[in-house]
């Protein structure tokens, strides 16, 4: 009776506008929570129109009484988020998508098809080269955002993996807070930019590349980057340059970009 009742009220006090507009733009949805799930699930079926809800299981008496003992496998984080969703897919069909916020979540987004390169050149290479062969592929080259009016130097691994090439040009503005920091915690990073009253987004959809301008048409792979950065550079009203994402961290940070991990002793 809480989970129908009461729970709904503050649960929908959390509800991002841009996290809704994300879920509800797919057709079939699902949601893995650590909570438990006779407590989520009332309110997600109703009210956002999921199909189903993956949670944590809490014991119940044969009187339909919660306990307050979780069952078997435990409380549903990291790993064990994603052993569920591999159980209820059946290892057959990955999500497309996976939206997270934490960094326990991790593992479960690593399963799903919006995925993040590793800047391992074979192993993101067989990762797109994958990726393609199920379909269409978006893919950032820049490897890193500008604060300033300027395009960094493009990877060109996307232009030796495929010739079919639709380049799309996106500039973020906001109005008072950067959504990026070179020195200070990036955990940060989402908070400053959901403070933005007004985010804008301005997506353009240029044309394909004709064949004679891709590495089928006798092109190298870094004269394919180089075009795509200047089109893009003159539809984004943007500057281009020759400076790498490590260049803009020696250079902003004294770092080359890359947060080591820490080991525990």
């Amino acid at each position: 009776m809480a989970a129908r009742s009461v729970l709904p009220k503050f649960y929908a006090e959390d509800v991002h506008p841009e996290g809704w507009r994300v879920f509800s733009a797919f057709g079939k949805r699902y949601v893995v929570t650590a909570n438990p799930r006779i407590m989520v699930e009332p309110f997600v079926k109703n009210f956002l129109g999921a199909d189903k809800v993956l949670g944590t299981e809490i014991e119940v008496t044969r009187s339909g009484r919660a306990t307050g003992f979780v069952r078997e496998p435990g409380v549903l984080v990291g790993e064990l988020k994603r052993k569920a969703v591999e159980r209820e897919l059946g290892g057959e069909m990955l999500p497309h998508v996976g939206v997270g916020d934490r960094e326990t979540d991790r593992d479960f987004m690593s399963i799903c098809k919006a995925v993040a390169l590793s800047r391992e050149r074979e192993k993101d290479a067989a990762n797109i080269k994958k990726l393609l062969e199920e379909g269409d592929l978006v893919i950032c080259p820049e490897g890193t955002t500008c604060r300033e009016p300027f395009l960094l130097r493009f990877s060109a691994l996307f232009a030796e993996l495929t010739d079919r090439i639709v380049p799309v040009a996106i500039n973020t503005k906001q109005s008072m807070f950067y959504g990026t920091s070179a020195r200070g915690w990036k955990l940060f990073d989402p908070y400053f930019v959901f403070m933005n009253p007004r985010p804008t987004y301005e997506i353009t959809f240029l044309n394909q590349l004709p064949r004679e301008l891709t590495c089928a048409g006798g092109k190298s792979p870094i004269e394919v980057a180089n075009y795509i950065q200047r089109v893009l550079g003159g539809a984004l009203g943007f500057e281009c340059t020759n400076f790498t994402r490590k260049d803009k961290y020696a250079m902003l940070a004294g770092t080359d970009g890359v947060v080591p991990n820490k080991k525990k002793g």
